[in-house]
């Protein structure tokens, strides 16, 4: 009797990790400490729907919210998860501006990572039970109760913009970030655009373990053609390197990459810049869905917004009245020097 009640418990939990993860809404109102992004599902059926996204910026200078307008939107759902694709048409534009955005609870990253799947090769031993190349799925796996360094083992490449949701167009960047983490080390490398005809060829590398790795040398994204490697080879040698750790604070899982080398190139480690935001991964909060096979470090770029109005919050804070701004300098704050003012004068 006892066997079987833990035989029941264990069968209970296998099945609640693998249920599904209830998809988070994208529609709803957003904000951060310069913005509000109302985003409206217009109910559209279809592979693709026209949505509204309506952005009201927080001025800076200025006590008033000052409403940008809505801009429409096609949105697609990967996977019915919490990963979305969105095209932004901006006015004055023909073309949309693809984004990528993750929804992780009430937070929401415009620049997150993927997992894609790569090529590993076992460098000191081979399972037995595999073939010698074991063909890595981006399909996620049954959750961890816990995370440790390894729940991100892998290939992950960067997707959405830096800057986040603007009110005006932006280019295709000219680079991404990727990651391929092995146990507790981490690799760290660089997607760039240029004129670079799509072919299906790969990029390989090995880790400290003597396993190879093989990773797309090319990739689709942002309407463009990156390349990991901007010649015609096939051995990927501009890297940073290093170790990687995940610790619980006060219930927060943080990241930290410790960089340790670079790969046999001549300019390793100086092709590889600092994170504009995150020069130094260190402690930073990590953000983690396996079903979605997606992550994320650092702050969201929006969280959900507790107000439920938001026409009637830009009435409500605009017609504060605001206290008269005081001087730059008081009267009784002023001191002449009046014997320096005559001497001016008699010179004149």
């Amino acid at each position: 009797m006892k066997h079987i009640k833990y035989f029941c418990i264990i069968l209970f939990l296998c099945l609640f990790f693998s249920l599904p993860c209830p998809a988070q809404p994208l529609t709803g109102l957003w904000e951060n400490s310069e913005r509000f992004i109302e985003y409206t599902d217009t109910g559209k059926t279809g592979g693709t729907a026209e949505d509204t996204m309506r952005i009201v910026l927080k001025t800076y200078y200025r006590f008033v919210y000052d409403d940008m307008g809505t801009y429409p939107v096609a949105a697609e759902q990967e996977n019915t998860g919490n990963v979305y694709s969105l095209r932004i048409r901006y006015p004055g534009y023909k073309t949309p501006v693809p984004a990528a955005v993750w929804v992780h609870g009430d937070r929401l990253f415009t620049s997150f990572y993927k997992k894609v799947p790569h090529a590993l090769t076992a460098g000191t031993q081979t399972d037995a039970t595999q073939p010698g190349i074991d063909e890595i799925s981006a399909n996620p796996q049954p959750a961890a109760v816990t995370l440790s360094a390894t729940v991100l083992e892998g290939f992950w490449v960067e997707q959405g913009f830096r800057n986040g949701i603007l009110i005006y167009q932006q280019e295709a960047p000219v680079f991404f970030d990727a990651f391929f983490f092995h146990g507790t080390q981490y690799i760290r490398f660089r997607y760039w655009t240029g004129d670079f005809e799509y072919k299906e060829k790969r990029a390989g590398f090995v880790c400290d373990d003597g396993s190879h790795v093989s990773v797309p040398k090319f990739i689709r994204q942002y309407d463009a053609i990156y390349s990991c490697i901007t010649d015609n080879g096939s051995k990927l040698k501009n890297y940073e390197k290093g170790t990687v750790s995940i610790d619980s604070v006060d219930g927060v899982q943080r990241l930290t990459l410790t960089p340790q080398g670079g790969g046999p190139g001549t300019h390793a480690v100086g092709d590889v810049y600092p994170h504009q935001t995150y020069p130094k991964i260190q402690a930073l909060p990590l953000y983690y869905d396996e079903r979605d096979g997606a992550f994320a470090f650092g702050e969201p770029f929006l969280t959900r917004s507790p107000i439920s109005n938001l026409q009637e919050e830009i009435t409500r804070h605009n017609s504060l009245k605001r206290p008269p701004q005081e001087p730059l300098l008081k009267a009784d704050e002023l001191d002449f020097y009046w014997d320096r003012i005559k001497e001016i004068r008699k010179q004149d």
